[in-house]
Parts: structure tokens; sequence; C-alpha cells
């Protein structure tokens, strides 16, 4: 469960070699101290606790950092989002207005070529009434001056149609 780079649960190596967990030999002058082997392996154990504690302390600051950066890059989003909400509203409204325009321009011109079209018919009307009056003047005129021999034809009528 605690282990160290050499095994040893001290975690400093071999205390026979003058190499302990924490490099003092207990005792007065130096020499061992009985109760030492206890307190190293209970000082390295709690080392160990520290360690894994400081391990996990460090894997929840790498979430934190992470998280943080995520909801930076979460917030920067949402602006963009409002960014182009707000972008799209107005080219919403922008193209109504151009709508707008151009239907009431469009709307203008029909109402003119509609205006031109009546003009038209009725211009049409009166030349035909003006064709109708003129072909029974040259009618007139030829019966008067020349009268047309009528020899197949049913009516005055028919030989008008027939110029």
């Amino acid at each position: 469960m605690f282990s160290s780079s050499s095994g040893n649960p001290a975690g400093g190596g071999d205390e026979a070699a003058g190499r302990g967990g924490i490099g003092v030999l207990g005792g007065i002058g130096g020499a061992p101290d009985m109760g030492m082997g206890e307190d190293s392996s209970r000082i390295s154990m709690e080392i160990e606790f520290l360690r894994s504690q400081l391990a996990m302390k460090k894997k929840e600051l790498q979430y934190s950092q992470e998280n943080k950066k995520l909801r930076a890059e979460l917030a920067l989003r949402a602006k963009d989002m409002e960014h182009l909400i707000k972008e799209n509203e107005e080219l919403k409204a922008q193209n109504e207005v151009l709508q707008n325009k151009e239907n009431k321009k469009l709307r203008a011109d029909l109402a003119l070529k509609a205006k031109d079209m009546e003009n038209l018919i009725e211009e049409n009307e009166e030349l035909k009434a003006q064709n109708e009056v003129l072909l029974n003047k040259i009618w007139y005129f030829k019966f008067q001056v020349t009268p047309p021999r009528i020899t197949n034809a049913r009516s005055v009528h028919e030989q008008r149609n027939k110029l």
C-alpha cells in the first residue's frame, strides 16, 4: 500500500547502511534508538498519506483548472451565440425592410402596368371603333361610286366582309 522507490516501507533505503527514511539517526550522539523503527514507519506512512493527498489535490486542481478553461470557453461561446443571434435578428429586420421596399416597388410597378393595360385596352377599343367607321365609309364610298356586282353573295354584309 505505502511503497517507496526502494521497496522499503521507511521509504529511504536500508537503515543499517545509514540511509534512513529521514536521513537522521535517532538517539544520543547518532546512536540508534530502539523506538526509531516504529517512528520511522509511522512517519513514512504519514508521508505516503500526504503524498497521496497531494496527488489527489493536484488532480483536483487540474480538474478545477480544466473546468475553469471549459467554463471560460463556454462563456465565450455563449457570447458568440448572443452576438450571432443579435446579428441574425438585425439581418432579419434588414431583410424585412428590403422586402417591404421591394414589395412596395413591385406593387407600384404592377399598378402602373395595370393602368397602362387599361389605357391600351381603351385605346384599342377606340381604334376598333375608328376602324369600323372607316370600313363603313370605305364600303359606302365603294358602293356609291361603283356598285359591286352581287353574284353569289347572300347579302351586302357578306360582300363587305370579303374586303
